[in-house]
């Protein structure tokens, strides 16, 4: 048909013959037509699913105490949703889920839902705007609030532990087809939840009905080795699923949600990040979940919000690591303006953008030439300062600024500087690393001009410092029953031999430790006694006996210790020299003593 509408064109609007009107010519004049016609530049809707995620740093219990929540790895879930998906042309969106956003998408007429959080039979966890928990109740006011945006849901995926009330909520609130997790003493695994949804929606966008696309993965997650390498019984995990409402026909094929490229964000969060100079975190940073939701909540939750905090703590205590796990988290929140990561260690700013201000800034404050005291009347410095003010005028930022590996001169130009930013920024927030010798103060000597605080970390405990130990020790072979053995003694020696919680200390310990002494450790089922400590080595001190770097020494390869720091305390000198005068684990008393 198309071909005898050109046809006739040909003749009536170009002017060429019958008899000239080939094929080609025919085709090459319908590509023109498409081309310049209104309804030929029309851009092709796109195929989503939007993937709401939670992961809150720490909830509140019934008698007000805040308790720590462990971590959903969202990320993963992500990556194996849009590596599945892109094959097919659908784009995943994932976004994170707080109250105000969940209301803006059931009023956007959408018909697929896939929701990851915490669950518990009575609500779901979902995220506060900075970092905390929102019990989001499985009742009628879900039910209600689904209907008021509109009942536009078809399908409903819940990927949280006990979700079936949740699942049922949401069915009588006339959602199709639910898919959620049956509640009982199992937990669902993060592996399961993501093995399950990604055979899931794969065969969803292949063509499969619901009903087939539900038993396919469902085998997907019997079959996984994942689960089998991870300890898990993928039996167990798979049959915690279940699609409702039992006993309706879920053999259709449901369309994903179409939305005009216009209206379409980016396809992920990772290509939303604002930041490529936001440094990533170990790969094995452990438990700081509370530590990051305190430091949020000081600075942005109440009346005396700070804005200045100063993360402090032991050498390797943790606190670079632990900014930067915060770092990211906020960054993909996009928690509070623009975020810097100072100093600067992988920029590629351009001339007088702001990336080149932060460089030019810190090779300042870095260089001894430029004394502290004609800081404030260097040309040089007033130019780059002003510039970047002038840049943050009336923007939020979050800035943190390591100062672990700045001398002492170098850091109080850092302080310098940080006055005139409060004089000049009411939307600036800032962290502070600093060692805990170094004092981050105001030029005056008195105080900053704004509200400041001060998080000191304290060592890990004893369930994360077997984790994180587990984790670096070659000898562990399978994770899990170590994990659980370990932890299940709760031994003090054990725990001193694993570093007392210093994280530092315990990877030292880890990458230490040989075949006999782990063949100790897993006889006797986690668990030490004195008697297997040599002679005169008091129990406190099993890490140092062990892990020294030179005989009967304490100081260790992981040790932060600064040469051009200055010792401003008898504590002090005896931390650093008492190590010296140390002789197989014993103290010569008399000469420390001498010595001081």
């Amino acid at each position: 048909l198309l071909f005898i509408h050109v046809s006739t064109l040909t003749q009536t609007c170009f002017e060429i013959p019958q008899q000239t009107t080939t094929k080609k010519t025919k085709s090459l004049i319908l590509l023109i037509i498409m081309r310049v016609s209104p309804t030929g530049n029309q851009p092709k809707s796109r195929s989503i699913l939007t993937v709401y995620q939670a992961s809150p740093l720490s909830y509140q219990t019934y008698k007000g105490e805040e308790k720590k929540l462990d971590g959903i790895d969202l990320e993963s879930e992500e990556f194996a949703l849009t590596e599945e998906l892109e094959q097919f042309d659908i784009d995943v969106v994932c976004k994170f889920a707080t109250a105000r956003r969940l209301g803006e998408f059931l009023s956007q007429g959408h018909k697929f839902l896939h929701f990851s959080c915490h669950g518990h039979p009575n609500f779901l966890f979902i995220e506060t705007e900075y970092g905390g928990s929102q019990l989001l109740g499985v009742d009628d006011n879900l039910k209600a609030w689904i209907k008021a945006g509109g009942n536009n849901l078809n399908f409903v995926f819940v990927s949280a532990c006990h979700s079936r009330s949740a699942g049922e909520i949401f069915v009588d609130a006339d959602v199709e087809h639910v898919v959620c997790c049956e509640k009982n003493n199992q937990l669902l695994s993060n592996t399961a939840a993501i093995v399950f949804a990604r055979g899931f929606y794969g065969k969803l966008a292949a063509g499969s009905t619901i009903q087939r696309a539900f038993d396919l993965a469902i085998h997907d997650v019997m079959n996984s080795h994942e689960l089998r390498e991870a300890g898990l019984d993928p039996k167990v995990q798979a049959s915690k699923f279940t699609l409702l409402p039992k006993g309706k026909n879920h053999d259709v094929a449901l369309p994903f949600d179409e939305i005009s490229p216009e209206k379409f964000p980016n396809s992920s969060r990772r290509t939303l990040s604002r930041s490529e100079l936001v440094p990533v975190p170990p790969q094995t940073f452990i438990d700081r979940r509370m530590d990051m939701y305190l430091i949020l909540k000081a600075m942005f939750v109440g009346k005396s919000k700070a804005r200045l905090l100063r993360l402090t703590g032991p050498d390797g205590i943790g606190k670079v690591s632990t900014a930067k796990c915060l770092a990211q988290y906020m960054d993909k929140r996009y928690m509070w303006g623009e975020l810097f990561w100072l100093p600067i260690t992988n920029g590629t700013g351009k001339e007088g953008d702001i990336i080149s201000n932060w460089e030019k800034l810190f090779e300042i404050f870095q260089n001894d030439q430029f004394p502290a005291s004609d800081l404030k009347t260097m040309e040089v410095y007033k130019d780059h300062a002003h510039s970047l003010f002038h840049t943050l005028h009336n923007k939020r930022a979050t800035i943190f600024i390591n100062t672990t590996k700045l001398s002492p001169k170098a850091v109080t130009k850092v302080c310098m500087f940080l006055d005139d930013l409060f004089e000049t920024k009411n939307d600036a927030r800032v962290i502070v690393i600093h060692r805990e010798r170094i004092k981050i103060h105001s030029e005056n000597g008195i105080g900053f001009s704004v509200i400041d605080r001060e998080h000191c970390l304290q060592p890990l405990d004893f369930p994360s410092t077997v984790a994180l130990f587990g984790k670096h020790c070659d000898h562990v072979t399978n994770y899990q029953e170590f994990y659980k053995m370990v932890v299940k003694k709760r031994c003090d020696l054990t725990y001193h031999y694993m570093g007392g919680g210093i994280p530092s200390r315990t990877i030292l310990a880890a990458r230490n430790m040989d075949a006999s002494k782990y063949r100790i450790l897993m006889e006797r089922k986690g668990e030490l006694s004195e008697a297997d400590l040599p002679e005169g080595v008091d129990p406190r001190d099993m890490f140092n006996h062990f892990n020294s770097r030179t005989t009967g020494g304490y100081i260790s390869d992981f040790e932060e210790e600064s040469e051009e720091a200055p010792l401003r305390s008898q504590a002090q000198v005896v931390k650093r020299f008492a190590p010296l005068l140390l002789k197989e684990g014993k103290v010569y008393c008399k000469s420390v003593t001498t010595f001081l």
